[in-house]
């Protein structure tokens, strides 16, 4: 990879995103309206096209030297993602949380794959030194214990399993048998050698060959060793070409030669990139001292002089209105001398600025006009006919304006006039631009002319002041207030929220070290394990918007459905009519009427297309995919968590019951990820704290945090969860980790009742709802709850609801999924040198059999089988399917209660919450609505 590789992929995504901004602001027309099906035309492809150039701008981010010109791809590569989260948000919203793009890729010839959405490598690698030393520090907390008392004696750290002493005489003869023995197989070895010798000179005696010379020797030895390297050689290069033909792939050798290297080019350029951007600030903060020595002093006098004009020209100013705003100069939150407004005092405008006033004046009074003529014709129209417009326009849902559009614009105009015919090929180190940092310097809201006018303008205020000073001594007119003279701000410290107690202004006063430290020794700040969002492995279901499609066309019966519904229904009514035939039917069948009955009722209540579907599962990449755009890109950049807003604040993610809920967090970025033990819920609660270098604090209830009973009285709790939202505010990103949440939020009665749990999760819930309350919008805290579904869920799910935003369910993996489970783990288990270990044939068996097994189980049954010892003796011992057997008869699968539990919970999840998935009872009213708002769409068209 070179420099020209990414400057023609970045001049790609700039040439795409050109295109895509267009296409996008063409739809805020005022006209285009918000509708399923066109979102699902239009917005769909609109989304995976802005995928497609953030993969590549987040490529040349990560891989191109110049370091000014990673500043302005970083800044596209932000609005890129923000853009793209606002579509997905849109899309959520009016379509449901898990959409099929199976027509969208077919429509742009490309491959599911493409859907696979890239973590940025800039949310750790620019923090490396960082999480670095965050390392170290927990290492160095980890060797000092706390609690003395606890710490185990000396000797019983340092005793182990010695064997029996022995006497001299005993340790003598067992060093003379060891010598001996050594001595015995040397001299047997060298006595081999002479028999070996003997026998070969013997053999050449005897066919009455002569002894070589030192140089036909050697031209034997040539020979032989030249033919194997030719030999060699041809069989790398045949096989390069099967290779590159496709009819071959790498061998695991080959292939691992070819990753290293490109890892090591990889680093090499990282390395560069380093130096230059070391090179770039040091010699930033020199130029910049630099110019202000040279130039600075020549810069303020000119800017003093002519500010001092300025007064001059409006203290003798004939017109009344600007002769006294010399007075009034701007404050330093107004601009100071950098204010339009002020600068604007007493000149003419120019011909542009006159035009533009004009402009705006003739649109404004058009507007006015408009709005007349609108409320005359209101007037003139019945009231009938006003109320239906009126409901008409209010149902009508027109395109926003996008915040991330402005920023695109400019980043792609400046790419144009900055960057595109800057580069040059052989400019191999790629260093930074001198006239582009003198530029920067300069300009800009922190550059070095707005420093030195704060200076100028800091004179010019005394010189000001000085002036009315002088006025009002000679009798002149009385001090008027500038600008910048305001009412004296209110005392903000004390606004809203309840009076802090004892113990939070407690924690108030300590040093977040110290909190730190303290919550690592009692075990709620553990160590994250090095999990990643590719570790949850799954494929994407191809058939997925075929099945929804079949579920709107068919209906609760649907086509062969209903046929088999029909027959079994004559069966049962021939069975009842007539009991000579029903004898006969039993018969024949070989099962009684009321068993039949049940089969067939059980049958209805499974069938995928009736109303209690199962549309509402997600695949597992859409799973992988949900959790990157809803938690990690917001927590991984404080831009995207500024810019971008979080799914599930509208009104439609209400529960809409009136219940209580859950505390309303509106700014914090909550999560709940439910689903069946070993799904992987937990690995991607990890993943997400090692993507995006965040803190990890468990408030697990049933963790080893709370078992000591330290933590089981409210006054403690409510200290402890003031260190933790502290730590995770001071040292954002953080995630906040509960598992078994649903003992959180459900009540516990009869046989499930905990008592010394009860002490616990009674004040850990009120706590934790008022601490998440306190959360900013900006605060990158992301709290995570894990659960599998019960009946005590069910009936608490308003409440969970209305704390956690985002619900996301992780489903058991499906045939193709279990399929990339098993090759991949077995791979990974076994390494690259032995190759394939099982036959396709046992890999789709071993898929079948663990068919509603969580991809939990088949990495617990692959770790169980494939242990150290046994991968060692692969070569010895070919491995069998059968021996997965042992492991895999000791886990339970998914059992249908437990399954119809979680598609309860999911069908009643809000719809537009994320989380929720269109279902055939979605899909007849959103055509019933598209039906009665056809009348209503007439007057406003789409596109």
């Amino acid at each position: 990879m070179s420099n020209l590789t990414f400057e023609e992929q970045l001049r790609e995504a700039m040439v795409d995103l050109r295109e895509q901004l267009e296409a996008d602001m063409g739809y805020a027309d005022g006209k285009s309206v918000f509708d399923s099906e066109f979102l699902l035309q239009n917005f769909a492809p609109l989304y995976i096209r802005y995928l497609i150039v953030f993969k590549k701008l987040e490529d040349c981010y990560d891989q191109v030297l110049h370091p000014q010109k990673r500043a302005d791809v970083r800044v596209v590569l932000d609005a890129t993602i923000g853009r793209m989260l606002e579509l997905k948000h849109q899309l959520l919203k009016h379509c449901g949380d898990y959409i099929n793009y199976d027509d969208v890729l077919v429509d742009l010839k490309l491959v599911p794959e493409v859907l696979e959405i890239p973590i940025p490598r800039y949310f750790t690698e620019e923090r490396k030194r960082e999480l670095e030393d965050r390392q170290k520090l927990f290492n160095t907390w980890g060797q000092t214990d706390p609690s003395p008392a606890e710490n185990k004696p000396a000797e019983d750290l340092s005793k182990e399993d010695w064997a029996p002493p022995m006497d001299i005489t005993q340790a003598i003869t067992l060093l003379q048998c060891n010598e001996r023995g050594r001595q015995g197989r040397l001299r047997a070895k060298f006595m081999k050698e002479i028999r070996q010798q003997e026998e070969r000179e013997r053999k050449v005696l005897a066919e009455g060959q002569v002894e070589c010379d030192l140089h036909q020797s050697a031209t034997k030895i040539q020979k032989h060793f030249k033919g194997f390297l030719a030999r060699k050689k041809c069989k790398e290069l045949r096989l390069q070409e099967l290779e590159f033909l496709g009819i071959e792939f790498p061998s695991g050798d080959r292939l691992a030669k070819e990753t290293d290297k490109l890892d090591k080019v990889l680093h090499r350029r990282k390395l560069a990139q380093q130096q230059n951007q070391q090179q770039l600030e040091a010699d930033r903060m020199s130029t910049r001292q630099e110019i202000k020595d040279q130039e600075g002093g020549k810069l303020m006098e000119d800017l003093h002089d002519e500010l001092l004009e300025k007064i001059i020209k409006l203290k003798t100013s004939a017109d009344e209105a600007y002769k006294d705003k010399w007075m009034e100069f701007p404050s330093v939150e107004d601009g100071g001398s950098g204010n339009p407004e002020w600068m604007t005092f007493g000149t003419e405008p120019t011909p542009e600025q006159a035009a533009a006033a004009s402009a705006e004046a003739a649109a404004a009074g058009k507007g006015k006009k408009d709005s007349k003529g609108k409320k005359d014709a209101k007037k003139g129209d019945g009231k009938k006919g006003k109320k239906g417009e009126d409901d008409a326009d209010a149902n009508i849902e027109v395109i926003p304006v996008s915040k991330f559009w402005s920023r695109l614009h400019e980043g792609t105009d400046r790419y144009v006039t900055v960057w595109q015919d800057r580069f040059k090929p052989t400019d191999f180190l790629q260093k930074y631009d001198r006239d582009l940092l003198r530029a920067e310097i300069m300009e800009g809201p922190g550059g070095l002319e707005a420093e030195l006018r704060g200076h100028v303008d800091a004179l010019i205020r005394v010189e000001i002041h000085n002036l009315q000073i002088g006025l009002m001594q000679g009798g002149g007119k009385k001090q008027k207030k500038g600008k910048g003279g305001g009412k004296k701000g209110k005392d903000k410290s004390k606004k809203g929220g309840a009076k802090g107690d004892a113990a939070g202004d407690k924690v108030k006063a300590q040093d977040v070290y110290n909190l730190c430290r303290e919550l690592y020794w009692i075990k709620f700040l553990p160590q994250v394990p090095p999990a990643k969002v590719s570790d949850y492995i799954g494929a994407h279901n191809l058939m997925a918007k075929a099945e929804e499609d079949a579920a709107r066309l068919g209906g609760a019966g649907g086509g062969q459905t209903d046929e088999i519904s029909k027959k079994w229904q004559e069966l049962l009514d021939r069975w009842e009519a007539d009991p000579d035939q029903a004898k006969v039917i039993e018969k024949n069948i070989c099962m009684k009427k009321e068993e039949f009955q049940a089969l067939f009722e059980e049958w209805k209540k499974g069938n995928p297309s009736t109303n209690a579907g199962v549309l509402f599962e997600p695949s597992m990449a859409q799973v992988r995919q949900a959790v990157t755009e809803y938690c990690i890109l917001p927590l991984g950049s404080q831009t995207i968590r500024d810019l971008v807003d979080v799914p599930g604040d509208d009104k439609k993610a209400d529960t809409g019951k009136g219940k209580k809920g859950g505390g309303g967090a509106s700014q914090a970025m909550t999560a709940l990820f439910y689903g069946a033990s070993l799904s992987g819920k937990t690995m991607m609660s990890h993943a997400i704290a090692n993507e995006t270098g965040s803190l990890f604090f468990d408030l697990t209830p049933t963790g080893p945090a709370f078992a000591d009973g330290k933590y089981s009285a409210p006054n403690p709790i409510r200290i402890l969860l003031a260190m933790v939202f502290k730590v995770a505010r001071a040292w954002a990103p953080a995630v906040i980790y509960i598992d078994n949440v649903d003992c959180v939020f459900t009540k516990r009665k009869g046989k499930n009742k905990n008592p010394e749990l009860d002490k616990i999760v009674k004040p850990l819930k009120k706590e934790l709802l008022a601490n998440v309350k306190t959360l900013e919008p900006t605060d990158r805290v992301l709290v995570v709850g894990n659960c599998k579904i019960s009946e005590d869920v069910l009936k608490a799910q308003d409440e969970i609801m209305g704390f956690f935003k985002t619900c996301l369910y992780f489903p058991h993996p499906d045939y193709a999924s279990r399929m990339l489970l098993w090759t991949s783990l077995v791979a990974k288990a076994a390494g690259a040198k032995h190759g394939q270990l099982l036959l396709d044939t046992d890999y789709e068996v071993l898929a079948y059999m663990t068919a509603k097994c969580t991809s939990g189980v088949i990495a617990n049954v692959v770790s169980e089988t494939l242990t150290k010892r046994r991968v060692r003796r692969l070569a010895h011992r070919l491995l069998k399917a059968e021996e997965f057997l042992n492991s895999l008869v000791k886990y339970k699968p998914v059992f249908r209660e437990e399954w119809l539990m979680m598609r309860e919970f999911s069908l009643k999840v809000p719809f537009g919450h994320p989380g929720r998935r269109k279902t055939a009872e979605d899909l007849k009213a959103s055509d019933a609505e598209d039906g009665k708002g056809k009348k209503k769409g007439k007057k406003k068209g789409k596109r």
